[in-house]
């Protein structure tokens, strides 16, 4: 099967970041997921464009800039208007949430034990049946 829908996926805690890309694995196999460990590395891969990501998965908290920090930098960018930005955290707090969508994530989501959000918003964005 040819993957030709990417995904850059920020995420620095190795257990959540290895059931995640399982997850894809097992349910989205069509997507090239391309996994960055922190603020810092997210940055960089920015910096250069979408470089043919389709959409951005980052946690908030991380070492160098948090994910709100690079979604409110880079969401708004003329280069990305048609890459959505998802925040993925691991706890519901309503503040973070409003101001991730504030500064421009195209959803926020509650990090859980169940793979059936994710997948089901990752298939919505990226436009898989």
């Amino acid at each position: 099967m040819e993957k030709n829908k990417s995904l850059l996926y920020a995420e620095d805690d190795e257990f959540t970041s290895s059931l995640v890309l399982d997850w894809f694995k097992d349910f989205l196999p069509q997507v090239n997921v391309e996994l960055v460990k922190d603020g810092i590395s997210l940055e960089n891969k920015l910096k250069s464009g979408p470089n043919g990501f389709k959409a951005v998965l980052t946690d908030n908290q991380m070492p160098g800039p948090n994910g709100i920090h690079l979604i409110k930098r880079y969401a708004k960018l003329p280069e990305f208007e048609n890459i959505p930005f998802i925040l993925y955290c691991g706890a519901s707090y309503s503040d973070i949430k409003k101001e991730g969508l504030e500064s421009g994530a195209f959803a926020y989501l509650e990090k859980s034990g169940d793979y059936k959000p994710l997948i089901t918003l990752i298939k919505n964005v990226l436009k898989i049946d």
